[in-house]
Protein backbone atom coordinates (compact mmCIF):
# COMPACT_ATOMS: atom_id res chain seq x y z
CA UNK A 1 0.00 0.00 0.00
CA UNK A 2 3.00 2.30 -0.38
CA UNK A 3 1.47 3.90 -3.48
CA UNK A 4 -1.68 4.79 -1.57
CA UNK A 5 0.40 6.48 1.15
CA UNK A 6 2.30 8.44 -1.50
CA UNK A 7 -0.95 9.75 -2.97
CA UNK A 8 -2.20 10.88 0.43
CA UNK A 9 1.13 12.55 1.21
CA UNK A 10 1.29 14.32 -2.16
CA UNK A 11 -2.30 15.58 -1.92
CA UNK A 12 -1.77 16.91 1.60
CA UNK A 13 1.41 18.68 0.52
CA UNK A 14 -0.41 20.26 -2.41
CA UNK A 15 -3.25 21.46 -0.17
CA UNK A 16 -0.72 22.91 2.27
CA UNK A 17 0.97 24.69 -0.67
CA UNK A 18 -2.37 26.20 -1.69
CA UNK A 19 -3.06 27.44 1.82
CA UNK A 20 0.39 28.75 2.67
CA UNK A 21 1.93 29.96 -0.57
CA UNK A 22 -1.13 30.82 -2.62
CA UNK A 23 -3.26 32.04 0.32
CA UNK A 24 -6.24 30.00 -0.84
CA UNK A 25 -9.33 30.08 1.31
CA UNK A 26 -10.31 27.06 3.40
CA UNK A 27 -13.29 26.36 1.12
CA UNK A 28 -11.08 26.52 -2.00
CA UNK A 29 -8.66 24.01 -0.47
CA UNK A 30 -11.56 21.74 0.52
CA UNK A 31 -12.89 21.78 -3.04
CA UNK A 32 -9.47 21.09 -4.53
CA UNK A 33 -9.03 18.12 -2.22
CA UNK A 34 -12.50 16.75 -2.96
CA UNK A 35 -12.01 16.95 -6.72
CA UNK A 36 -8.48 15.52 -6.60
CA UNK A 37 -9.84 12.48 -4.72
CA UNK A 38 -12.67 12.09 -7.22
CA UNK A 39 -10.17 12.23 -10.10
CA UNK A 40 -7.92 9.69 -8.36
CA UNK A 41 -10.90 7.41 -7.87
CA UNK A 42 -11.67 7.72 -11.59
CA UNK A 43 -8.09 6.86 -12.56
CA UNK A 44 -7.56 3.99 -10.13
CA UNK A 45 -10.65 2.89 -8.23
CA UNK A 46 -8.67 0.33 -6.22
CA UNK A 47 -6.40 3.05 -4.73
CA UNK A 48 -9.00 5.71 -4.08
CA UNK A 49 -10.33 6.44 -0.65
CA UNK A 50 -13.21 8.84 -0.41
CA UNK A 51 -11.95 12.08 1.19
CA UNK A 52 -14.11 11.69 4.31
CA UNK A 53 -12.04 8.67 5.28
CA UNK A 54 -8.62 10.32 4.85
CA UNK A 55 -9.38 14.01 4.84
CA UNK A 56 -7.92 16.29 7.42
CA UNK A 57 -10.66 18.78 6.47
CA UNK A 58 -13.31 16.90 8.35
CA UNK A 59 -14.38 19.11 11.25
CA UNK A 60 -12.58 22.06 9.65
CA UNK A 61 -9.07 20.96 10.64
CA UNK A 62 -5.98 20.49 8.49
CA UNK A 63 -3.18 18.41 9.95
CA UNK A 64 -0.58 19.66 7.47
CA UNK A 65 -0.98 23.42 7.72
CA UNK A 66 -3.39 25.96 9.08
CA UNK A 67 -4.74 28.59 6.75
CA UNK A 68 -3.44 32.10 7.34
CA UNK A 69 -5.66 34.42 9.33
CA UNK A 70 -7.81 36.58 7.11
Amino acid sequence: MQTHTNFIWAIELFIAYLLVHKAASQKTAEQYELHIWKFLEYLQPDLAVFPDEQSSWKNGENSVAKSPAT
